[in-house]
């Protein structure tokens, strides 16, 4: 059984520390194999991500992914709207985020 993550190399330190870990997966079901898909965020988040999103829950290849692996992902900086991109990429994917 593997579940579905989402791994960010994140940037930007805000209040939080450098790492989070949450989770908004449900059961992951039963999957033969491991799908890992890798993506450099670079560039402004709100012209970047909802373009992704609708890509990696669409694609038929990618929407299989056990694993993304994102690069650049910015989190409580100015870059990110003082968001965390990694939380609203898992919320919105239904996946797990470290």
């Amino acid at each position: 059984m593997v579940a579905c993550g989402l791994l960010c190399f994140t940037s930007g330190y805000g209040d939080t520390g450098l790492i989070t870990v949450g989770s908004f997966a449900g059961d992951p079901g039963d999957h033969s194999r491991v799908r890992i898909v890798s993506f450099n965020l670079h560039g402004p988040a709100d012209r970047r991500v909802p373009p992704l999103i609708q890509l990696l829950k669409t694609h038929p290849e990618l929407s299989v992914a056990n694993i993304l692996a994102l690069q650049e992902v910015h989190r409580d900086s100015r870059r990110s709207g003082n968001r965390d991109i990694a939380r609203l990429l898992a919320a919105e994917l239904g996946m797990h985020f470290v």
